[in-house]
């Protein structure tokens, strides 16, 4: 039995359709899920989410916080951000982190100001991720 899965964000619908396995990245690790998995609430950290369609190959999304639901074969995103690998363009997913990493952070900054900049760097280490996967056999182009 197939998922039923949708990404979903604030300015609307990413993605939907049936997949035979989830895997999201969660505050803590990733989860993943198949069908007749428990019925789950959970809060989304950053990272890649890795879709397989009923169908076989693999999608790829970039997603930045949220929540998940599953239930009875559903599984419902509702990120605070979400990008299907084709919307990122790789060449200024690169350029945003370099400048990122390039950026100095000023030597008396708090600890707040730091953390939100390691969170903006690991953010845009996980889109990059997303946009070098190649469609489908679950690699980066450099593997």
């Amino acid at each position: 039995m197939a998922l039923k899965l949708s990404v979903t964000t604030p300015e609307g619908l990413v993605h939907q359709g049936e997949a035979r396995k989830v895997i999201v990245p969660a505050l803590d690790g990733e989860l993943g899920i198949l069908s007749r998995h428990a019925p789950l609430i959970a809060m989304l950290g950053v990272g890649e989410l890795r879709v397989t369609p009923a169908a076989g190959g693999e999608s790829y999304f970039f997603i930045a916080g949220g929540f998940l639901q599953v239930l009875k074969d559903r599984v419902v995103v509702l990120a605070t951000r979400a990008e299907p690998q084709a919307a990122i363009d790789r060449a200024q997913a690169e350029d945003e982190l370099r400048q990122l990493r390039a950026d100095a952070v000023p030597p008396r900054s708090s600890i707040p100001a730091r953390e939100a900049r390691s969170e903006k760097i690991r953010a845009a280490r996980a889109r990059l991720k997303v946009a070098t996967r190649r469609m489908g056999d679950g690699r980066g182009l450099n593997s």
